[in-house]
This record gives structure tokens, sequence and C-alpha cells, in this order.
């Protein structure tokens, strides 16, 4: 039997998705790999700020979702699934590849893919945006990322 779910049902589920996604995250950051370490972060502290606020962000956003007429949910139905698609994806690249180089390669698959930009524009964006996130946390601060089955 086929779900008769309306657009205003995905407009509640697809964020309360992403929300146990990101408490999933917050629990391995906060459990697994250690939020505070040494009187400094440690390789938890961005997960576990990351998968909090996209916890209690979409929270917020399936709430509104709940006041949203149907015609307009009924647009935007199916491009709120790419991000859980996306998600998917980068969590099953993350296991292999480790989390400096996933990121990288989300930033420019997400930008080429999902903005449209040219491959030059988001190539620089998602290394630039890479090597900043390397410098500032591996480098200067020493948060080791967890690497994944390459040892990346």
């Amino acid at each position: 039997m086929a779900w008769r779910g309306g657009a205003a049902e995905v407009g509640r589920i697809v964020p309360m998705v992403i929300a146990l996604i990101g408490a999933y995250w917050a629990y391995q950051g906060w459990f697994k790999y250690g939020v505070w370490v040494n009187k400094g972060p440690g390789g938890g502290f961005l997960p576990f700020v990351a998968g909090v606020l996209t916890t209690v962000l979409c929270c917020v956003e399936s709430a509104k979702s709940a006041k949203q007429s149907g015609e307009k949910a009924a647009k935007i139905q199916a491009k709120q699934w790419l991000p859980v698609a996306a998600t998917i994806v980068m969590i099953a690249v993350f296991q292999v590849c480790g989390m400096i180089v996933t990121f990288g390669l989300f930033v420019i698959a997400w930008l080429l893919f999902f903005e449209r930009y040219p491959i030059h524009r988001a190539a620089f964006i998602g290394v630039s945006a890479t090597a900043v996130i390397y410098l500032v946390f591996r480098f200067f601060l020493q948060v080791p990322f967890p690497a994944g089955y390459l040892g990346i």
C-alpha cells in the first residue's frame, strides 16, 4: 500500500530525518571523538556543535512547515530530499575518505550540482574552504579529524 501523505507531511518529515542525523553526529562527537580534550577542543567538537545546531534548526523548520500551506509545500517537496540524500552520501564517503577530504568534495559537489556554479569557481571555493578548515582546526588548534579507511 502506497503512502498517501501530502506535501505538508513531507515538509515536517524531511527536517526531522535530518534532525536525527544531526543528533547522531552530536552523539558521535560527544561520546566517540571527545568534545574537549587536554584543555582544548577535541576531534568531536565540530561534529557535536554542527549536530546540535542541525537538530535544533531542523526542529524549528519542521514546526514552521506544519503551518505552511499545502500548495507552497508541494513546490518544495522534491528540493527537501536533496539535503537528506547528500548527507547520506557524505556519511558513506566520510567513512572511506575521512572528514577533510569528504568536506571538500561535498562543498564542490553541492556548488556544482545544486547551486550550478562553474567548475572552476566551485573548485576554488571548495578547496579554499577545506584549506581554511584544515589550517584552523588541524594545524593551529591541533584538533585531530577522524580519518577514513584510506587514512586521510
